[in-house]
């Protein structure tokens, strides 16, 4: 799940403290569980620095890989369990929005133009887009086709538009085979 886990120190007796030896003491196992990992619950939903989590499987895995040494009966009751006390345990009101950054696959890019690549905080999305500094900007910024093919294709089919009448429209055929020529033919090739 790639949570921010910490390294903490096992009790004298090798035990982790929210296991006595027979049981385990959920409680306990979230406030360990949250010290270790960097996740909160609100709005339905629990978010890491790699954001909403959509798919609770890493959690549950993440879990039992904490658990599988000291439980051996109704493990998945009491995974189970343990997700919704986590849900009471890691809850807050709100998780703000942060309007002066975006939140990439590989750090944080603030408005102002800083680049960070540390993943530290809980955040409510993540884009699944690399932030490149140094890459080139393109060279064209594509618009609507009419607008950037020109060679009379400002006129456009007329609206509203139906999908299956246009596959028999003659002038949709026309227009799309201009497009693509366009787009094929006359832009500059990528170096």
């Amino acid at each position: 799940m790639n949570l921010k886990k910490k390294k903490t120190a096992l009790p004298p007796d090798g035990w982790p403290a929210w296991y006595d030896g027979k049981s385990i003491n959920e409680a306990l196992f979230c406030q360990h569980f949250l010290k270790t990992h960097a996740i909160i619950y609100t709005e339905n939903a629990f978010f890491t620095p790699e954001g909403c989590m959509t798919d609770d499987a890493p959690l549950k895995a993440d879990i039992y890989a904490m658990l599988e040494d000291y439980a051996s009966t109704s493990v998945t009751k009491k995974i189970s369990s343990i997700i919704e006390l986590l849900k009471i345990t890691a809850h807050v009101d709100e998780l703000a929005p942060q309007t002066d950054r975006i939140h990439l696959a590989n750090g944080t890019l603030f408005l102002d133009g800083r680049f960070t690549h540390e993943k530290n905080e809980i955040v409510r999305s993540r884009f699944p887009v690399r932030y490149i500094p140094d890459a080139a900007p393109p060279a064209a910024v594509l618009r609507h086709p009419a607008a950037a093919a020109g060679d009379g294709l400002c006129h456009l089919l007329p609206r509203p538009r139906h999908r299956v009448q246009l596959a028999d429209d003659s002038r949709y055929h026309h227009l799309r085979q201009q497009i693509l020529h366009f787009l094929y033919e006359k832009q500059p090739k990528a170096a």
